[in-house]
């Protein structure tokens, strides 16, 4: 699935795979954090912080439901 989603969802940036954020520093202060989701890129992910922010192919990986 490629391209924007029809409807934003709300994921939680996780800290267990910190090496993965290495490639852009950034994703450090916002570890922990709930994010939104606005596109699907293959396996990536687009996402948007709450302030604003917004941060191009990152993995699943680092996404994880909001509850739990």
């Amino acid at each position: 699935m490629l391209g924007n989603v029809k409807r934003p969802y709300k994921k939680r940036l996780e800290t267990q795979n910190v090496w993965l954020m290495l490639c852009d520093y950034r994703l450090v202060a916002y570890a922990g954090q709930i994010v939104t989701v606005t596109q699907h890129n293959g396996p990536f992910r687009t996402i948007k912080t709450q302030d604003g922010q917004e941060f191009y192919g990152l993995g699943r990986g680092l996404l994880h439901p909001v509850k739990g």
